[in-house]
């Protein structure tokens, strides 16, 4: 899941996105939820599981995360949140 709790430390996603505020402030906070998820590596079916939305908005979600942060692949995406500033 993307929320922290006591017992476990944020998700590799979670952290990814809050290392890049520069990045993560360009979407919406449902977008960030779902990048946090495309960041650990769920599929798009897992994600709307995950968060209980159909799988064609995470789609529209992706899509709109994709166009604000100008990329067009998911490994674009995690390079970018990966690459050094």
């Amino acid at each position: 899941m993307t929320s922290d709790t006591p017992s476990s430390s944020p998700t590799l996603g979670v952290r990814l996105a809050r290392s890049r505020p520069d990045l993560s402030a360009k979407v919406s906070p449902a977008q960030l939820r779902v990048l946090e998820l495309l960041l650990d590596g769920h599929t798009e079916p897992q994600i709307g599981e995950i968060l209980g939305r159909s799988r064609h908005t995470v789609h529209d979600h992706t899509k709109a995360i994709y166009a604000a942060l100008s990329v067009t692949s998911r490994v674009q995406l995690v390079l970018l949140f990966s690459a050094p500033r």
